[in-house]
């Protein structure tokens, strides 16, 4: 090169590894965490109702790795695609359950 333009190595290491984490949320991440919930869902449709806190709690992990990936690249439109229908079928799942999830002693 001319000495005009210079890449930092380590700026264009940070890119790539973004780049290739943005990748890895939008190809297998977020697709298959909207997988598992519709899937949940079309379940809890169907009157499958398993352990109360099983498909809760496994909703809100689901539901979380929108929100990490909205975190990480608030500005990708695909991201805030996937969040918002991760959002979406988790708030309906949650109809589902209407009130807190107890521990087995009784407590919250």
């Amino acid at each position: 090169m001319d000495g005009d333009f210079e890449i930092d190595e380590e700026e264009l290491e940070k890119l790539k590894g973004e780049v290739s984490t943005l990748e890895f949320y939008v190809t297998r991440i977020l697709p298959r965490a909207e997988e598992k919930l519709n899937k949940m869902l079309q379940e809890l449709k169907t009157g499958v109702f398993p352990i109360r806190g099983h498909y809760n709690a496994n909703a809100i992990i689901l539901n979380a790795h929108g929100e990490n990936a909205l975190l990480e690249f608030p500005d990708n439109q695909v991201v805030q695609n996937y969040a918002e229908r991760l959002q979406k079928l988790y708030d309906e799942i949650r109809s589902y359950y209407p009130f807190p999830t107890t521990h087995r002693k009784g407590r919250l």
